[in-house]
């Protein structure tokens, strides 16, 4: 598995085998979040067919509603709800930034902001609800389209609930596109071969919302060219970025 993110302002680096084309009303409706065109297929937690990474790794989104337990302090208790900035404002502290994080990073995070603050400061997290429980599937699937998630699922599980694999897919590098924590967009590639021949691997990864699963036809030579062309055109994006493995 390898992970890549978009940079500001770095001299582009070429990555050898990565996808070949992708067209571009696929992210465009992907990464806008907006579509009329695709099939919207919701999908109950599948039973995993490979060890699934643990639950603690999905990443808190803007708009998540999160209990926040303080077992010794039940008066600051809260019940907040992630702001469009990505923070969330507790009594007796500043204003902390949550969206990439996990609820057990957060709940760390909260230990050492409230500790000079009060004794004993233990506390949990919890996601009361998802904000966005989508990601979408494209390139070489039987029906692309967005899944709407009733549970955890990994990117095999994603693939099936969309009809699996066209003969034509490259599982070599398998695409995932997620916002990091950072705000900016990462890349990351998964070699997907080993699990559709029932192997055990750890590409077989769970998924977090709004992420975006592609599946190539082939690969390509020039990663920059490709997110240049089907990315930075079709999103906002107030300014230049280049792919650093």
């Amino acid at each position: 598995m390898k992970t890549v993110h978009l940079m500001r302002n770095r001299a582009p680096r070429i990555c050898r085998n990565f996808l070949r084309t992708l067209p571009s009303a696929l992210l465009t409706f992907c990464l806008a979040c907006s579509t009329t065109a695709v099939e919207d297929t919701a999908v109950e937690a599948l039973a995993p067919v490979r060890p699934p990474v643990a639950k603690a790794d999905y990443s808190l989104q803007v708009g998540d509603k999160l209990d926040i337990k303080f077992y010794f302090h039940p008066d600051l208790n809260e019940t907040v709800r992630v702001r469009p900035d990505g923070k969330i404002s507790l009594q007796l502290i500043s204003e902390t930034r949550v969206v990439g994080l996990s609820p057990e990073q957060l709940k760390n995070a909260l230990i050492r902001k409230y500790a000079p603050k009060i004794k004993r400061p233990e506390i949990a997290v919890i996601v009361r609800t998802f904000a966005t429980e989508k990601v979408f599937v494209g390139g070489e699937v039987s029906r692309p389209g967005v899944v709407t998630l009733a549970g955890p699922i990994n990117v095999l599980q994603a693939i099936a609930s969309v009809g699996g694999l066209k003969d034509s897919a490259y599982l070599d590098e398998v695409l995932i596109i997620r916002n990091s924590s950072s705000g900016r967009p990462e890349l990351i590639f998964l070699d997907m071969e080993d699990v559709f021949e029932g192997s055990e691997s750890r590409d077989n990864i769970m998924l977090a919302p709004l992420d975006v699963v592609y599946v190539p036809r082939s690969p390509i030579s020039n990663v920059n060219r490709w997110v240049d062309q089907y990315i930075r055109k079709n999103l906002p994006l107030p300014f230049a970025f280049t792919v650093n493995p």
